[in-house]
């Protein structure tokens, strides 16, 4: 840091030197109004001049005012933060025998920041000074002491019944000797009993002791700890052996098209089928349905597969770069452009996935189309023919007739990509495979996270069934990944998902719970019926977690008749 020494011109300041990096400085009277304003950010000072708002004035401009009179000002003076329409300043204060000055510097102080921080930690922490007072804990520090309250600036023999001679942080500070790992029973003023672990260590400047660092952990803080430990120690050796016993296979096959509801068993069967030969494949499914999970399961099944599988997203490359990175290019075709391979060569003998084909210009559709004609192709800005042997599978994430309806798939690449289509089905379409996939995706998952998901609450399950997922399998991974980074056990629970996951598709609002709603719609003896039938169905699906062949049995019906029941009252499952 800086040492700015300042001084005011009419002698009613004195001359002043403190360390402090700051933006702006403000001289008050003793009245609290501002005299003199200087800027020490030039840059800071030209970005105020030029805002458009008329009611954020510079500082300058209330000179004779009192400060803390001015609009849209607020202090928060336990942070040393100042907010000024919207704008957020650090502070310190320094008074003087006419007033005082205020030193600015933009956004929160890092003291601020670093109160944030520690807050965020699962340890307790307690700064004294040298002469035992307290100038900061932080919040786990509170809950341990048991202290509430502004406590800074109170001796901690204040606060705690504690003789000088046996207190870790006090003996620290007088023999400058870190205090490891004691035992230390004691209580509080407010009558709270205390057994603690403490360590206390001494903060020198030069051969001086300005302050103490105490660590203090109670025996419930320790045995939870503990426990922890030896539960991260388990998981980390199971991930070790489970890893190192197990090769590490790359790129997805069949086993990665996971569900049981007949849309998939049927694609499966089909994709199985269509793999062993070696026309094209076309196929259609909504963003997120796992497209070119099942383009590489092909090709792991293929005749090809020890050959390259190259795939290109065709909607998130420019349209510019499109043709250059699937034919390569030729040295000299552009200022700096060198001899490049493109994707199509990398492919040879294999598969290339392009991936939302739909996404691809009519133009480079057409120049696809000739490369599959012809077998040849040449790379930007080159005089040579290439020629490769490669398998094409291409996806679109709409219906492909309709894109040929609007004129943005050209009809005969369609038939010549569209040997074989193959449609997945939305999530939303079969909902009783949602179990299945998350459980697949936390086995994933358990190398990454020390305590994965070992059960799913069932209105958590229940919750996701009832969910639209317009980002399919994706965003149910996204989902599963979310509450994994929440949690704090190793169920998967309804307050552990995204917001967005529990609103009520009706209202808009977080669900409270997953609260099955009820239908009270008064009628006749009939309508009162069938609205009790429907209630009573809805809560044995959310207890068995949308289980239908268990929701019936529970019931003493036939899981047909389950079935027509739900879709007779609009229960979707």
């Amino acid at each position: 840091m800086n040492l700015h020494s300042v001084e005011y011109n009419n002698n009613q300041w004195s001359e002043m030197s403190y360390t402090l990096l700051y933006d702006l400085s403000i001289y008050l009277d003793q009245a609290g109004r501002i005299c003199k304003v200087n800027w020490a950010n030039t840059t800071l000072r030209q970005k105020w001049q030029q805002l458009s708002d008329p009611d954020v004035q510079p500082p300058e401009s209330y000179i004779g005012k009192r400060w803390n009179n001015i609009k849209g000002l607020q202090i928060d003076s336990a942070n040393r933060l100042l907010f000024f329409h919207n704008k957020v300043f650090h502070f310190q204060k320094e008074e003087q025998e006419n007033g005082c000055i205020l030193f600015l510097k933009e956004g929160p102080g890092r003291e601020t920041i670093f109160k944030k921080a520690l807050d965020m930690l699962d340890e307790s922490i307690q700064i004294y000074d040298k002469d035992g007072i307290v100038v900061y804990f932080n919040q786990m520090g509170r809950e341990v002491a048991g202290v509430q309250g502004n406590i800074e600036g109170r001796h901690l023999l204040d606060i705690f019944n504690v003789r000088e001679e046996e207190s870790t942080t006090l003996k620290a500070l007088r023999t400058n000797i870190p205090v490891r790992n004691r035992f230390q029973h004691y209580s509080s003023k407010k009558g709270k009993e205390l057994f603690t672990v403490i360590s206390a260590f001494p903060l020198t400047l030069g051969n001086e002791v300005i302050a103490a660092l105490v660590l203090e952990e109670s025996i419930r803080v320790i045995s939870r700890k503990a426990e922890q430990l030896q539960n991260l120690q388990n998981a980390m050796q199971e991930s070790v052996l489970d890893t190192a016993s197990s090769p590490q296979e790359h790129g997805y096959t069949f086993m990665d098209l996971v569900g049981h509801h007949p849309k998939i068993i049927d694609l499966r069967k089909l994709a199985q089928k269509a793999a062993l030969q070696n026309t094209n494949i076309l196929i259609v499914g909504e963003t997120g349905t796992g497209k070119e999970i099942l383009a590489q399961s092909i090709h792991k099944s293929s005749l090809r597969s020890n050959y390259p599988f190259v795939a290109l997203n065709c909607a998130a490359i420019p349209e510019n770069l499109v043709e250059s990175i699937l034919f390569g290019t030729a040295k000299g075709s552009y200022t700096g452009s060198i001899e490049k391979p493109g994707l199509l060569e990398e492919a040879d003998k294999g598969t290339i996935f392009l991936d939302e084909l739909n996404s691809m210009t009519l133009a480079m559709q057409a120049k696809v189309l000739r490369v599959l004609q012809e077998g040849t192709f040449r790379r930007v800005g080159g005089n040579q023919e290439y020629q490769v042997d490669v398998r094409v599978i291409s996806s679109c994430n709409e219906d492909p007739f309709t894109l040929i309806d609007q004129k943005t798939l050209r009809s005969d690449l369609f038939y010549r990509l569209a040997t074989i289509i193959l449609e997945i089905p939305p999530l939303r379409d079969r909902v009783e495979d949602i179990e299945e996939l998350i459980w697949h995706h936390i086995r994933q998952l358990k190398y990454q996270y020390a305590f994965p998901f070992r059960t799913i609450e069932p209105d958590a399950l229940w919750q996701l069934q009832q969910y639209p997922w317009p980002g399919n399998v994706r965003e149910l991974f996204h989902a599963v990944e979310y509450a994994m980074n929440l949690a704090s056990d190793d169920s998967l629970r309804l307050e552990y998902l995204p917001p967005y996951c529990r609103q009520n598709p009706k209202t808009g609002h977080i669900s409270d719970l997953a609260e099955i709603p009820s239908r009270t719609v008064p009628g006749t003896l009939q309508e009162q019926v069938d609205t009790y039938e429907a209630e009573v169905i809805r809560k044995a699906l959310k207890e068995y977690g949308g289980n239908v062949s268990q929701t019936a049995r529970k019931l003493g019906l036939h899981r047909q008749g389950l079935q027509y029941r739900m879709r007779k009252y609009g229960i979707i499952n």
